[in-house]
């Protein structure tokens, strides 16, 4: 099967975590301008910046699976999203966003990494633990948040965020889509594919702006995964979450199938684009017949669930 289609669709982010096995000698005299806690702090941002990142690498992995069936060696699918997507460019964005950020060049912090305090008991521990993320998500093992969902991510808010990622998403697809066909581009040549690979990244970018909308680029915790929790906890708890989630799911799924295939038009896509701008409308999942159908639903508790805790796990969208 041709590794181009398999990956043709994959947003390239393996960011950060590759910096970590290619560290240099060279330029290691500002090293000392950092002291231990900046080292602890900086790591501590790269490690909350590549969650997402694990949580898309492993999302590739478990569709390439899929798409080439049975039991294909782990190296061999990291060497197709090593080789297939344009890496190093996304690498040297995020790299560069880090260190601005903390107003630190990329020679100086590696050095502090693995010579000033290689030794250091935390700064190993943050290193080691961002590198078997890295290892884990290429085995199609994302990350995982098991703490306390912050107050602001209620069952109403989960849906909320969730709806606005999907619809983001999509928009950000078709847009690229469009903008490769508007080039005369045919849409199953190889060119095509690389392409949209190339412009793959303002799909990212759509689905943050969704957490900025939503005050989600602040929390301690990736948005991806504090949603991602989200979605299991209210899933398992709360029977009516639990319904309007899958309705909602349906929609989406449906949405996107008629974008991919060329069976959306304009006018929808005009419409979820002003849906998105104006703020979601979750009240309008309730008026499904799904929802309808439910005219006293009963209090379900966790346990009931406990057969089906991975419902949606992996299904947010970050790609």
């Amino acid at each position: 099967m041709d590794t181009q289609i398999i990956v043709g669709g994959l947003a390239a982010c393996l960011g950060l975590g590759y910096l970590l096995y290619r560290y240099s000698d060279d330029g290691l005299s500002d090293s000392a301008t950092l002291t231990r806690d900046d080292v602890v702090r900086i790591l501590q941002d790269l490690r909350s910046e590549l969650m997402n990142v694990y949580i898309q690498i492993s999302s590739f992995v478990l569709s390439i699976r899929e798409q080439m069936g049975g039991r294909i060696p782990d190296e061999y699918i990291k060497e197709i999203i090593m080789t297939q997507t344009p890496i190093g460019d996304q690498i040297s964005k995020v790299e560069e966003k880090v260190y601005q950020k903390n107003s630190i060049t990329k020679e100086s912090f590696q050095a502090a990494c693995t010579i000033t305090y290689a030794s250091d008991d935390e700064v190993k521990e943050l290193m080691d633990e961002m590198k078997k993320s890295l290892e884990n998500s290429f085995r199609g093992v994302a990350p995982s948040f098991s703490g306390e969902l912050p107050e602001i991510m209620t069952s109403e808010k989960t849906l909320e965020v969730f709806k606005d990622m999907n619809d983001a998403t999509l928009l950000a697809m078709y847009d690229i889509i469009e903008d490769i066909k508007s080039q005369g581009i045919n849409e199953q040549s190889q060119q095509f594919q690389m392409e949209f690979q190339r412009q793959s990244p303002k799909i990212e970018k759509a689905t943050f702006k969704v957490f900025e909308k939503h005050g989600l680029d602040e929390l301690d915790q990736p948005a991806t995964l504090v949603i991602q929790r989200a979605i299991q906890v209210y899933s398992k708890t709360d029977f009516i979450f639990k319904q309007r989630m899958s309705t909602l799911q349906q929609g989406i799924e449906q949405k996107m199938q008629a974008a991919m295939t060329g069976r959306i038009s304009p006018y929808e896509i005009e419409a979820i684009r002003a849906s998105l701008e104006a703020g979601p409308k979750v009240e309008e999942i309730e008026e499904e017949p799904l929802i309808q159908e439910l005219e006293n639903p009963r209090e379900v508790k966790e346990e009931e669930f406990n057969d089906e805790e991975d419902l949606l796990e992996g299904e947010v969208i970050a790609k």
